[in-house]
């Protein structure tokens, strides 16, 4: 995938890869829908470099649950 550029940021950790595939990201965008991604600092850099208006946050530690229609809400914010 990462030779075909088929992932919107990839990263090798502890001798592995992990990365996020552009197409399920672009689809999202495609349909009006926000992506949330939990990815490190080096992978928001790959992700602003192929878009240039994408927003970027750090999580002080979020929990997250899927509402009864199935979409990701912030449950509650810790470390205030």
């Amino acid at each position: 995938m990462i030779a075909e550029d088929a992932l919107i940021e990839h990263a090798c950790y502890v001798g592995n890869y992990y990365g996020t595939p552009k197409s399920y990201v672009m689809e999202r965008l495609e349909a009006g829908k926000n992506v949330i991604l939990e990815i490190e600092i080096q992978g928001a850099m790959k992700v602003k470099e192929k878009i240039p208006e994408a927003c970027f946050g750090m999580d002080a530690g979020v929990a997250w649950h899927d509402d009864s229609d199935g979409n990701l809400e912030i449950a509650e914010i810790l470390n205030r």
